[in-house]
């Protein structure tokens, strides 16, 4: 609303005012209850069993998981230990070969 609406409602009156008023609190309560509803959904699809005490068979496993992914995106790294115990890194494969 702009000052000037404002300003119109209420050199409209006070019936123009008090209606204005009912109005926005009508809005104002039902996004209140809106943004309840989505934190409750949030907390709820967030819960699984490593931060929860729900059991692994309850997660949801059509979620991607986490993992590295390649700084090329076409090519998959594989990582080894060396006698030395440094991280050695084996050429990229390619994506075909590693599906």
């Amino acid at each position: 609303m702009t000052p000037e609406q404002a300003q119109a409602i209420y050199f409209a009156g006070e019936p123009a005012v008090v209606t204005q008023l009912c109005k926005l609190g009508a809005q104002v309560t039902a996004l209140h209850q809106e943004n309840e509803a989505l934190q409750r959904q949030i907390a709820k699809l967030s819960k699984n069993s490593s931060n929860s005490s729900k059991r692994p068979s309850s997660d949801d496993i059509t979620k991607p998981k986490g993992g590295k992914k390649t700084q090329a995106g076409d090519a998959c790294v594989f990582q080894t230990k060396s006698a030395t115990d440094s991280i050695a890194k084996l050429p990229p494969i390619p994506r075909q070969a590693c599906h």
